[in-house]
């Protein structure tokens, strides 16, 4: 993409990514909003896309009953797998939280069939050996689970 073509672009997703005019700051050529703090104009222009799509589906979220068909998104995706080493990393709270559903759910359907379901562990569209941090939940490798938290930046696959 050229540069006329990527200004554009960021243009139009500063004027559209959802929080109005009122908020916008365009004067000398910037491309900023004070609402969500992002830098249209130099932040690299994938982080900028998924930043927006995570504000704009928060925001949805937020202000619908149908959050969990949103979180979902347009994937095709008929199942949720989490793995349990990462899950068991999370705070204590949080556990709580999910297992209380996880409960509810069960109740709510007590005669599920008797079918199973299979995980396999792709990278770039092919299949692979699952790795030894996701299998072993009860020695978790604290480190590979600490380089896929947040606040450490980028993640480790």
């Amino acid at each position: 993409m050229n540069s006329k073509t990527e200004r554009m672009v960021r243009e139009f997703i500063w004027l559209n990514h959802g929080h109005g005019i009122l908020p916008l700051y365009g004067d000398d050529g910037e491309l900023q909003c004070s609402k969500c703090m992002i830098d249209f104009k130099r932040m690299p222009l994938d982080e900028l896309l998924e930043k927006v799509e995570r504000i704009r589906i928060k925001e949805v979220f937020e202000s619908q009953d149908d959050s969990l068909p949103l979180w979902f998104g347009l994937s095709r995706a008929s199942w949720l797998t989490l793995p349990r080493v990462l899950m068991q990393a999370m705070p204590k709270s949080w556990q709580r939280r999910m297992a209380n559903l996880l409960f509810e759910y069960d109740e709510a359907f007590p005669y599920q069939p008797d079918i199973g379901t299979r995980v396999q562990i792709t990278k770039n569209g092919k299949l692979i050996k699952t790795p030894e941090w996701l299998l072993n939940y009860r020695c978790p490798d604290q480190n590979m689970i600490n380089s896929l938290r947040k606040q450490q930046g980028t993640a480790v696959g």
